[in-house]
This record gives structure tokens, sequence and C-alpha cells, in this order.
């Protein structure tokens, strides 16, 4: 490309009849829109990675409107190196959808049945639907004695759901239930050592009314009980009106790890 001066001085000016370089300006256009489309444009990639991360954010806000049939689910007695379930179910009480990512307890005892429930994750629908509600196990299996106690959580959230806990006594006391009694009704029970040490029962201590529970075959005091043996003893109840009536015999035991010492008495006149 060759600029030509204007040769005529009668014109102050530059020859208004000079070519411009417009093949240059065609040649720098595409690079021009090239850099702006990179400097504004998200990849494809980094779009798709967004959108998962809001999608999965949108559903887990959506846990709160999960709610339990319960809010504490208890385990009773439950020896040592056995297993015991018991069932929860789950239901979506909002109007949107609700992912369920992950089902947790916070404690090594207490394990949720996988073969109960769906892979993860799966969807509750809205209430309403038959598929907005889910029933799955919880098992227990305590390897000491002990009083345990789990929370479960969805998705990771901080609110506890539902708090969990079972027992699995060295020592354990069979309580008495008289119901509607027309008399006199006796009733046994007895004290269970599930541990494999002795353990020592110093003294019992009764709190009842006097002349309607009677205890009797108590052992003598100090009672050193065996690993895995038991002591038996009875109660008669003798209601004086149709007024409930609660007792309660309390042992006082020495060298358990865990001690369920008391037996509950209860039972109502004719």
């Amino acid at each position: 490309m060759v600029w030509r001066l204007n040769s005529d001085n009668s014109d102050a000016g530059v020859d208004t009849n000079v070519k411009r370089p417009a093949s240059l300006m065609w040649f720098f256009l595409p690079l021009l829109l090239l850099f702006a489309a990179a400097t504004s444009c998200e990849s494809p990639m980094d779009v798709d990675a967004n959108r998962t991360t809001r999608s999965l954010d949108d559903q887990n806000d959506n846990t709160d409107q999960i709610e339990f049939d319960r809010s504490v689910l208890s385990f009773d007695f439950t020896e040592r190196h056995s297993k015991r379930r018991s069932s929860l179910t789950m239901r979506n009480t909002g109007i949107e959808p609700v992912m369920i990512h992950t089902l947790e307890i916070d404690s090594n005892v207490f394990k949720i049945d996988l073969t109960t429930l769906p892979e993860f994750p799966f969807e509750l629908a809205p209430k309403g639907h038959p598929a907005s509600i889910k029933t799955f196990d919880v098992l227990f299996s305590p390897i000491e004695f002990g009083d345990y106690l789990g929370n479960l959580r969805v998705n990771k959230k901080e609110a506890v759901k539902v708090v969990v806990n079972g027992i699995s006594p060295q020592v354990s006391i069979k309580d008495l239930t008289f119901g509607t009694v027309d008399g006199i009704e006796v009733q046994s029970s007895f004290i269970q050592n599930h541990g494999e040490t002795d353990i020592v029962i110093s003294d019992a201590i009764v709190a009842f009314p006097i002349g309607i529970f009677t205890p009797s075959g108590l052992p003598e005091f100090p009672l050193r009980l065996k690993g895995g043996l038991s002591a038996s003893f009875q109660v008669r109840f003798e209601p004086q009106s149709a007024n409930l009536v609660k007792g309660r015999i309390e042992f006082l035991i020495d060298g358990a790890d865990y001690v369920d010492n008391v037996c509950e008495l209860n039972g109502r006149g004719r």
C-alpha cells in the first residue's frame, strides 16, 4: 500500500482522494473479536461445573423439609456382640423434591442398614406422593457394656434429625408389673450378671408403701454373683385401693462396668 501526498499547492490539506488502508482494518478485526470472546465467555466445561454445583446446593437446601416419625430412637437392653434392629420413617413435608445424598449416625455402634434403602443419591418426592416416604432400619451392635448415644444427620447438615440411644448393661433386673389385682398376687424377678467377671451386691434399698409391696427371698448381703449367673427373688402385691401404686427396689452393686440396678414395681387394686 502506497500513501500519496497532495502535490497541488492550491489545497492546503491532504488529498481527500487518498485511499485508506482498509485491508489492515479487516486483518485486525477478527483478532479483536476473538480477544473479546475469550475474555467475556466461560468455557463449556466451566459452565457445566457451575451448573452442577448450583444444582447440588439447591437440592441440599431442601433438606429442612425432611422429618422423621420420631425424634428419639431407643434400643432396649442389648447383649454385647449381639445385634438389635429398629425402623425409622422419613418423609418429605415440602412441595419440592429432596435429594438424599447421605444418612449418617456419628457412632460406630449404630449403623444404617443400607440394604433397606435405595442406592445414594435418591429422591424423595414432594409431600402427598407415595414416593415422599421412605422407611429404613437402624442396627445397634454394642461390643462393650455401656450407655450409647448417637445423632442422625441428613446430607451432612448440622441439624440433628434423630437422637439414637441404647444400653448394654452388665447387670439387668426384671421389672414387675402387676396390672389390676383383686386380693394378693406374687411375682418373681431376678438379677442377671451378663458379664464374665463377678459382681458384688452389697445391699438392697426398698422404696414403696409398707404392706402393699413385700419382697421375699432376697439373698443375704453381701452377695457375690458370678458371671453369667442370676439370683431370683419374689414380691407380693396386696393393694388397698383402686389407685395406681408404684415402688422400687434399688440394689447397691460394685464391680460392674455399667449398672442398671433398679427393679421398678407398679400395680393397681380393683
